[in-house]
């Protein structure tokens, strides 16, 4: 029992941990993280690769319990022995005005 007890700490940051790869992995834990569940993902993805970091880009369709939609961009960085991702929410309004910023900067490319 006392061999038990002296691995909780370690077993709470193996669950922990557990948590934290399946949030950042399946797709349910990206959609919580992103407020909702992910009811569609845009085929096509921005990847780049600089050294041994790879950054990926993701465009999500995401319903809320209470029905609503919304843009969830996923910008996804992953290294050797790292991997972060970052989720962000935009309203319809929203991510029409960030296609609206990104054709006026592309088109004076």
């Amino acid at each position: 029992m006392d061999n038990i007890l002296s691995n909780i700490p370690l077993l709470i940051f193996f669950g922990f941990m557990g948590f934290v790869l399946w949030s950042m992995f399946s797709k349910t834990g990206k959609g919580r993280m992103l407020g909702g569940k992910i009811v569609h993902t845009a085929n096509d993805e921005i990847i780049q690769t600089q050294g041994m970091n790879k950054t990926a880009i993701r465009a999500h369709l995401i319903e809320t319990k209470s029905g609503s939609k919304h843009v969830g961009i996923e910008l996804s960085d992953n290294a050797k022995l790292a991997a972060s991702m970052r989720p962000i929410k935009l309203t319809k309004q929203e991510a029409e005005s960030l296609i609206n910023m990104i054709q006026e900067v592309a088109d004076k490319t």
